[in-house]
């Protein structure tokens, strides 16, 4: 199995002819080799929009990518590009049908503009062709940095961190007919197009692609890998490429998210969120309250039946005449965990019903509306019936969606009013430090729960676990959010080594 890193490369455009437009020579040149780099992003990308059934789409290509590849004379590589038919750029905007002919901004801030591989470069058996990776260290500098630029600077100096990243780096994807079947499962129960050389460039793009950012998100300190991307089935054909032989085992907490909600302290904040200190006084306050005695211990509890999940699926279909199991019943718990709380006040669970029942309506009049236009209308107005069955369709799906979030918020109110109360004083402070924020938009501070319990979770799978893995020398092995993955002749060990690391700040985990 090669595990070398690749560009990739549109099947009809070969180097020497993208040196010649960029150069004016043939040859290949460091600047076409920075090229390579961004038609690598693009046709990394095609495996999305083939699966979407959309290959004439375009790839949303954020300015600080392509400053990375070409510093500032980044303009003047694309218009040489574009010029010369080997790159083409949306150029409508969807909101006022304006034409611009050196493309649009996204919506987000004006830092992206989206493009695509012009058609006659593209093949039809085939999504990308691999080349080599000159070993220039210009160009391996470029590559580190193109796949460090979304990482927030105020993380990257984590030891911890960078070794997990660095063992995720070194995975690779089975290439057998095990694998290539879950792929064509996932793809039919998708409704998709099945197609040997979509999976050839789904395997290669993993095994052997140069550009594959591994995000560290400022909110929580969490690492966001993209080879980890894939559906979950997907990680039991995964390898260290040393160690093709040995299977991979995952080994999560049981109900980890609220788990890590329920043991928040504060000598926990003290010591791994200290940023966060100014939520101490809340759970003070509230530490000895009934409720979120009962909160903690359900959400610690090993005991088959008696989980948080367990617990809220009983009193959802008590209350509701519902008949939730335990794994439905965790949205009940991020909605009632992680939602506006302000809005939530501000309405109610009739409120939510009554617009439900307004858009039941408007849906069924939109639905009479297309029947009568499919058998009689014209064309333009079959596009205008679907348009508005569409809308209809996705505003009630939409109004469900909040009729059910208010049904969880209330749920959860009443039966734990003392954590309510607390997550309502957390979610009311202006937490206005560095938390991935965006120039110009609303700070979420809603979100403060989950910011705080998952940064006091980073620390503690990185600083502290991840920590004691390696001393004891599990060196192979990773972490996806809360769960942590080894080799399979490493399990014993690593269970043995995760509970003692856990227990040396005072926690019991209950591992799966």
């Amino acid at each position: 199995m090669s595990t070398r890193k690749c560009y990739f490369l549109p099947p009809n455009l070969s180097i020497n002819t993208l040196n010649t437009v960029l150069t004016g020579v043939s040859g290949s040149s460091l600047l076409t080799h920075k090229a390579c780099l961004l038609y690598t992003l693009l046709c990394q990308d095609l495996i999305r929009l083939r699966r979407q059934g959309n290959e004439d789409g375009y790839t949303q290509i954020h300015r600080d990518d392509l400053f990375t590849l070409f510093n500032n004379k980044y303009r003047q590589v694309l218009d040489l590009l574009l010029a010369n038919d080997l790159l083409q750029v949306y150029e409508v905007d969807e909101l006022t049908g304006q034409m611009w002919q050196k493309g649009v901004y996204s919506k987000t801030e004006g830092v992206a503009r989206s493009y695509r591989i012009p058609s006659p470069l593209r093949a039809p058996d085939k999504l990308f062709v691999r080349a080599p990776i000159t070993a220039s260290k210009v160009i391996m500098n470029t590559i580190d940095r193109l796949n460090n630029v979304t990482q927030a600077p105020t993380v990257l100096a984590d030891f911890y961190r960078h070794a997990v990243k660095q063992n995720i780096q070194k995975l690779v994807l089975l290439d057998d007919a095990t694998t290539r079947n879950l792929i064509k499962v996932r793809f039919e129960r998708l409704g998709l197009m099945y197609s040997e050389h979509v999976v050839d460039a789904i395997i290669t793009k993993f095994n052997e692609s140069a550009v594959l950012k591994e995000t560290i998100c400022e909110f929580a300190g969490r690492l966001h890998p993209n080879k980890l991307r894939e559906p979950k089935a997907m990680r039991s054909r995964m390898r260290f490429e040393d160690c093709l032989d040995q299977p991979l085992v995952e080994i999560d907490l049981v109900s980890s998210q609220p788990w890590f909600l329920s043991i928040v302290s504060p000598s926990l904040i003290k010591k791994f969120a200290p940023e966060c200190a100014d939520a101490i006084p809340f759970f003070k306050q509230v530490e000895h309250m009934d409720d979120v005695v009962l909160f903690k211990q359900k959400c610690g509890s090993a005991e088959p039946g008696q989980g948080i999940y367990d617990f809220l699926a009983q009193i959802w279909n008590t209350k509701y005449n519902d008949s939730f199991t335990r794994d439905q019943a965790k949205a009940i718990c991020y909605r009632a965990f992680f939602s506006d709380y302000a809005k939530k006040e501000s309405s109610s669970i009739e409120q939510r019903a009554q617009v439900v029942d307004y858009y039941q309506q408007r849906l069924a009049s939109a639905q009479r509306k297309h029947s009568a236009n499919a058998a009689l209308g014209t064309k333009e107005e079959q596009k205008v019936a679907v348009a508005a069955l569409k809308r209809a369709e996705s505003r009630l799906k939409k109004a469900g969606s909040k009729l059910f979030t208010q049904k969880c918020y209330e749920l959860f109110k009443e039966e734990f009013p003392g954590m309510h109360q607390l997550f309502t004083n957390i979610k009311e402070l202006k937490w206005d430090f560095p938390r991935g924020q965006k120039l110009g938009v609303k700070v979420k501070y809603y979100a403060n729960n989950a910011l705080l319990a998952q940064r006091i979770e980073a620390q503690i799978v990185f600083g502290v676990v991840v920590k004691a893995l390696l001393e004891a020398g599990v060196s192979y092995c990773f972490t996806i959010h809360d769960a942590f993955v080894v080799r399979q002749r490493d399990e014993v060990r690593a269970r043995k080594v995760i509970k003692q690391a856990f227990a040396s700040i005072g926690l019991k985990p209950n591992l799966k």
